[in-house]
This record gives C-alpha cells, sequence and structure tokens, in this order.
C-alpha cells in the first residue's frame, strides 16, 4: 500500500494546496464528510487532517501537498500512518456524523455486511438537510416551514407503527421528508429533487422523494412503506398545519374541473392518500389528526 502512496505523492511533489487518503476498501464515505473537511482544511491551519466518527479515527485523511516530500524520503516501518503520527502537532481532527469512514470491506462478509447496512442508514445529517433547504434558490421560507412539518409528522407517524411491530428505517423518512420539496417550483420538482440527491450520493433518500406526488402503487396486505408514509404525510400537512384531505384537495379539484386528464390524476392521488390514512389510522388505532394534537412541538 505505501509504494501506491509514493506513487501518488511522486506525481503532486512540488504542487500546492493538499489531497485526500482514500483506501478503495472504504467505500462508504459521505460527500458531505468530505466537504466538511475541505472547508476544516481551509479554515484552520493545520496540514494533517483525519475524519472521525465518535472518537476514533478514519478515512480519508487530507494531507498537505507539503508532506509529498517527507513520504518520498520516508524509510521506517509502519507506512505512512507511522510518519503521519511523528507528526501529531500538526494534526487535526475532524468530528463527524459519518460511520463510513470506519467501515472497511476486506472480504466477502465484510461486503455483505455493508450492503446489508447501506439503505439503513441516514443519507444525510439532519443539518446538512436544513443546510441543503437554506441554501437552495427554489426552497423560499413557506417551503422550509412546510418540509419541517412534514417531517415531523411523518417521523411521528413511523415511530408510532414501529411501535406496533413495523421495522420502518426512522432517519431515511426524515431526511426524505425534509427535503422533499427541495426543488420547489421547478418543472416535476419530485423528479427535479431526486436527481439532486442522486447526484450527491443518497439513492434511497431520492427514491422516496422522486415518488412524493405520486405513487405507482399502494403496499399490498398490511404493510405500509417509508414512501407511502412521506405521500401521506405531505398530502395531510399544508404548509405547517394538519388540513383534512377533502379541504387540502378541494382548491386542485375547482381549478381543474374542466380539465379531465389533470383532474383524474388528482383524484387518483385523492384516493390513494384516502386509503391509506385509513390504513394507517386502522394500525394506529386512532385518527392521525388526534395523533398529532397528542404530540406538540
Amino acid at each position: 500500500m505505501f509504494s501506491s502512496v509514493v506513487t501518488a505523492a511522486k506525481s503532486l511533489e512540488g504542487t500546492n494546496g493538499a489531497f485526500f487518503l482514500l483506501p478503495v476498501d472504504i467505500p462508504l464515505v459521505r460527500r458531505e464528510t468530505i466537504e466538511r473537511m475541505i472547508q476544516s482544511y481551509r479554515n484552520g491551519t493545520k496540514g494533517i487532517l483525519h475524519p472521525a466518527f465518535r472518537g476514533e479515527r478514519g478515512h480519508p485523511p487530507l494531507i498537505s501537498a507539503s508532506y509529498c516530500s517527507r513520504i518520498l524520503s520516508w524509510h521506517g516501518d509502519g507506512g505512512l500512518k507511522a510518519l503521519l503520527m511523528l507528526h501529531e502537532n500538526d494534526t487535526a481532527i475532524v468530528e463527524s456524523d459519518d460511520p463510513g469512514v470506519l467501515l472497511d470491506m476486506d472480504t466477502p462478509e465484510d461486503y455483505e455486511r455493508l450492503r446489508e447496512s447501506l439503505p439503513k442508514a441516514p443519507a444525510l445529517s439532519k443539518a446538512s438537510c436544513e443546510h441543503l433547504l437554506l441554501e437552495s434558490h427554489a426552497a423560499g421560507s413557506r417551503v422550509i416551514k412546510h418540509c419541517r412539518a412534514v417531517a415531523r409528522f411523518a417521523l411521528l407517524i413511523a415511530e408510532k407503527l414501529n411501535c406496533r411491530g413495523f421495522q420502518l428505517n426512522l432517519p431515511l423518512i426524515e431526511t426524505a421528508a425534509l427535503l422533499h420539496d427541495l426543488a420547489k417550483g421547478e418543472r416535476d420538482h419530485a423528479w427535479a429533487a431526486a436527481a439532486i440527491l442522486r447526484g450527491m450520493g443518497c439513492g434511497a433518500v431520492a427514491d422516496l422523494i422522486a415518488v412524493h406526488m405520486d405513487l405507482p402503487f399502494l403496499s399490498e396486505d398490511d404493510g405500509i412503506n417509508a414512501a407511502e408514509i412521506l405521500f401521506l404525510a405531505d398530502k395531510l400537512i399544508e404548509e405547517d398545519r394538519f388540513v383534512p384531505l377533502e379541504i387540502r384537495f378541494q382548491p386542485q379539484l375547482e381549478r381543474h374541473a374542466h380539465e379531465p386528464v389533470v383532474l383524474e390524476r388528482i383524484n387518483h392521488r385523492l384516493e390513494c392518500a384516502r386509503a391509506l390514512q385509513r390504513h394507517v389510522e386502522k394500525r394506529l388505532g386512532l385518527p392521525l389528526e388526534k395523533l398529532l394534537v397528542m404530540t406538540p412541538p
């Protein structure tokens, strides 16, 4: 491995800036982790940065290009790790909520473990979601207020369902709900937001957001999935308050009363929401409006 590091250092010797060293067997480091480290490097004074999850150092380190000459002349044992340990006075730790900095993959068993864990891991932290919303040109203050309310409601429904035996991914639902209107105002905003998230490597979140306007189908039997919870929460929250489905859909039905194709789509959306609400309320044993009132902000 160290010979590969030396090869890289030769190509970078004499340049400015810094470089990441990311082993190929550490595949789940998040984009936001890389961006946070770059910002920390630019704002700080240290030449070596290590990401850490819950206090444990991981990969990839971010190393000043000024260390290339020392790498090329290093002949000690322990490879790059030993060399960097000699420069702890020039080292900083960047704490992260990203477990991917520690997850390596050396065996088929490791591969299966990481593959199974990937869909269950939150794609973005809540703070990162808020940052994306605030930086978005499409998401104004009303949209942000709506997204926060939908996230709270969707998470509340999912938590109560999990108490009744479901195994819903709560961080995934919260992330998708917070970002579902990220591209509000754009043409086909659900797909536009999904495209943004897929570009960030957040495929599971993108899949939920892509269908939050129109579900392709409902779960069979007694199943309730994350996409359905996001769809229902979005339909029952207008701006930041609970509104019955009939009241929420009435303006759309009146506006498009003379457009049969559009009207059919709206009615289909309404019927899906009604069916879902009945199903969820049956599983919870109480009306969703009462559930929201019982749990104040």
